[in-house]
C-alpha cells in the first residue's frame, strides 16, 4: 500500500495582495510534510507587515516569491489495490 501526505495553504503573490491563492504541496515522507507544515504556519502567523531577512529567505525557498497567508489542512493519502470479482471470478 503507497502513502503520501498532501498540505494545502492559502498565499498571496506580489502585487497582488487582496487576492488569496491556494496551494498543494505532495510530501513523500511524514517528516517532509510535517517539516513543510511547520514552515507555512511559521511564516503564516507574521502580522500584516513584511518578513524579516531569515523568514524571507525561508520563504523564497519554499514558495519562490509570494506571502504564505496560512495552514489549510493535511492529507494522509494511500492507494491500495481493490481485486474486483468479474462475471463471479
Amino acid at each position: 500500500m503507497e502513502t503520501w501526505y498532501e498540505v494545502e495553504y492559502s498565499y498571496n503573490r506580489p502585487g497582488s495582495e487582496k487576492l488569496k491563492y491556494k496551494g498543494l504541496k505532495v510530501c513523500k515522507t511524514r517528516e517532509e510534510a510535517e517539516k513543510f507544515a511547520a514552515v507555512v504556519y511559521w511564516l503564516s502567523k507574521k502580522d500584516k507587515g513584511e518578513y524579516d531577512s531569515r523568514q524571507f529567505k525561508v520563504s523564497e525557498e519554499y514558495l519562490g516569491k509570494g506571502k504564505f497567508l496560512a495552514l489549510k489542512k493535511i492529507y494522509i493519502c494511500t492507494k491500495k489495490e481493490i481485486k474486483l470479482k468479474i462475471n463471479g471470478k
